[in-house]
């Protein structure tokens, strides 16, 4: 949900993934900047721990897996 969180303030719903031959945008970096301290607050707030959340929400703002707020669209 973080992921998702990041990719909506920021913006980079619409610019590319970092894949293959795309740049790196300032976009999907600020939405790695909002998501990753999002996942660490909402696993503080929760009292969970899962080693795997900061990884998925890199991986949602980054663009590598696309995803809605209803799931994966793969």
């Amino acid at each position: 949900m973080a992921g998702l969180i990041g990719v909506f303030v920021a913006t980079a719903f619409h610019t590319p993934s970092f894949m293959g031959s795309h740049p790196l945008v300032y976009a999907r970096v600020l939405a790695v900047a909002i998501a990753v301290p999002l996942t660490v607050l909402f696993e503080l707030a929760l009292r969970a721990s899962s080693p795997a959340g900061g990884a998925t929400a890199i991986v949602l703002a980054l663009g590598l897996e696309t995803a809605n707020w209803q799931g994966s669209t793969r």
